[in-house]
């Protein structure tokens, strides 16, 4: 064998190496699941004069809220306000700016994952995290606006994810 056979023969391995090496790093180790929660006793609310319409539960309201900066979102709050801070929860950002409350959904915890579900007749990715304090967060972005979704399940942040996917623009 001449030194050119045996170098174009280790040349291969190397670049297949390299290859893998690659593959594995910029492969996304983090599981995504897809969401199969179908929810029941919804109907249409209106998001202000946005020009978008969702369907949430009964035992659910649409509430405006502004930031110092004009940014214009909507909290999806349980009915029953004793019970609030431990119920799930959305919120959905239509005119963004600095984050309304000061705060950066992305980074709330640790990621734990993915979901993918369907917002506008499209796939889209949420990530997943799980807080310091035990909640679930989940957030993702579609056609401009920002979603973020938490509870202290995944099953509460499987169903508010599907209100989001009920979300239409007239």
């Amino acid at each position: 064998m001449s030194f050119l056979h045996i170098s174009k023969y280790i040349y291969k391995y190397i670049m297949a190496g390299v290859f893998f090496f690659f593959f594995v790093a910029c492969h996304d180790a983090k599981p995504t699941r897809e969401i199969t929660t179908v929810l029941t006793g919804l109907h249409p609310e209106k998001l202000g004069a946005t020009g978008y319409v969702m369907n949430i539960p009964y035992n659910m309201y649409v509430e405006e809220a502004r930031g110092k900066e004009g940014q214009l979102g909507y909290d999806i709050l349980s009915n029953d306000s004793i019970y609030q801070l431990q119920k799930p929860y959305v919120f959905i950002e239509v005119e963004s700016g600095r984050p309304i409350g000061g705060r950066q959904h992305a980074d709330d915890g640790k990621l734990t994952g993915y979901i993918q579900s369907i917002v506008f007749g499209k796939k889209n990715k949420w990530s997943l995290r799980l807080s310091e304090t035990k909640y679930y967060t989940a957030y993702a972005t579609r056609n401009g606006l920002s979603f973020y979704a938490e509870s202290l399940t995944t099953e509460g942040i499987d169903s508010m994810i599907t209100i989001v996917g009920t979300l239409t623009k007239e």
